[in-house]
């Protein structure tokens, strides 16, 4: 009797010394593993005063899909862990920041991208070890995004699905707009994306006023900017792709110009008004999310609560960073696989998706050469007064 007592000790010693070696089980009896993605963005240099903040869209959709159990993949639970690299704002720093991701940390999956040599540059890492990578924007410049680019999905509408958004509502309700000058960045993407501006006006009856006015990336004063703009005499000033468009209305503003300016691009309303000042914060649309407004539909909403309770105040980009993220996981349970072929292959065949802006598709393949451009609706705002006005959810194709 006394051995076997002995040994029913020993007995539930081992099992309690195995419990906690294992941790906690998870609701399906497994301890939930990890999924690490990977997240390149400018924490220093150019545009980090807007992206160092990126990473907090990608840690609310985590955080969303940690909290409903994590994603399940054959029967086994994995847990969202976000990793952020820092691209220092340059071509190399990207490439190192997407070369350190995947061959010392071993991460399959990478989140980033938005200035045009940033996404060329991680491409340069991702494409050739097979590791999907979605891309956060794009300028429709080959080398960026297309059938050389077969691991890489886009899940942002980006340069296109803004235009397509902005003209129509410019066409809609601006009748006596016939041509504007576009100004933007030289980041290396103007000669196309003026093309591609110029092309899409064309299909609405308009027209772009001479050549685009461009701005150094490092451009503080924008007044000779504005001075320039001005200069053309065309019904409207068009902002194209950049990081301050407030600046500049600004400069424009305080140059006596009261004609509208807009952008065919994704803006911060708060953001826009506080760098432009109230003052000058009127005739301006863009496309960019209200924070708050009745018509968003119920993610928008429920992203936001997340975002204000976390990492306050609300921006853009944390819906769009959520979205990045949710679609990458969607595409992986839908492969049921963690091999990137396999999710690669399962993204290509899925026609619809869930997005935060409502529901969505994929489209690319006529624009692109590649069907791998995830598409949903578009908001529109307005500043009117020193006031930010809602106006509408627009219909984007990205055929």
């Amino acid at each position: 009797m006394k051995n076997r007592r002995i040994l029913l000790t020993v007995l539930v010693s081992v099992v309690m010394i195995a419990l906690t070696a294992v941790g906690p089980a998870s609701t399906h009896g497994q301890t939930p593993k990890k999924l690490q993605i990977g997240f390149i963005t400018s924490m220093t240099g150019f545009g980090s005063h807007q992206m160092k903040s990126f990473p907090q869209g990608a840690e609310l959709c985590a955080d969303w899909l940690n909290g409903k159990g994590g994603i399940n993949i054959k029967g086994q639970t994995y847990q969202v862990e976000i990793v952020v690299q820092d691209d220092k704002g340059t071509a190399e720093g990207a490439a190192s920041a997407a070369n350190r991701l995947v061959n010392e940390d071993g991460i399959k999956f990478i989140v980033g991208g938005i200035p045009v040599f940033g996404v060329i540059a991680i491409n340069s890492i991702t494409e050739p070890a097979k590791i999907i990578h979605v891309s956060l924007w794009n300028n429709t410049m080959p080398d960026e995004f297309g059938p050389k680019t077969p691991y890489t999905f886009l899940t942002h509408i980006s340069t296109l699905g803004g235009m397509e958004s902005a003209l129509d509502w410019l066409k809609e309700k601006y009748p006596n707009v016939k041509n504007v000058v576009g100004i933007m960045v030289d980041d290396g993407a103007a000669p196309t994306i003026g093309q591609l501006v110029s092309n899409q006006l064309q299909k609405r009856g308009l027209s772009l006023k001479g050549d685009l006015v461009r701005w150094p990336p490092d451009t503080v004063d924008f007044s000779p900017i504005a001075t320039k703009a001005i200069q053309r005499k065309a019904d409207a000033i068009c902002w194209l792709n950049g990081w301050t468009e407030g600046l500049f209305i600004k400069a424009v503003r305080d140059q006596g110009y009261k004609g509208l300016i807009m952008s065919t691009t994704f803006t911060e309303p708060a953001i826009t008004m506080e760098m432009a000042g109230k003052p000058a914060s009127t005739d301006w649309f863009a496309n960019g999310i209200v924070a708050g407004a009745p018509q968003n539909p119920p993610m928008v909403q429920m992203v936001e609560k997340m975002a204000q309770a976390k990492y306050p105040p609300v921006r853009n980009y944390q819906f769009e960073m959520f979205q990045a993220v949710w679609s990458l996981t969607q595409a992986i349970q839908s492969a049921q696989s963690l091999d990137t072929t396999a999710v690669k292959n399962a993204w290509e065949k899925m026609d619809a998706f869930e997005t935060v802006f409502g529901p969505g598709g994929m489209g690319g393949e006529k624009t692109f050469g590649i069907k791998h451009a995830i598409v949903y609706p578009a908001a529109l705002y307005g500043l009117e007064n020193g006031q930010i006005k809602f106006l509408k959810w627009q219909k984007v194709t990205i055929p």
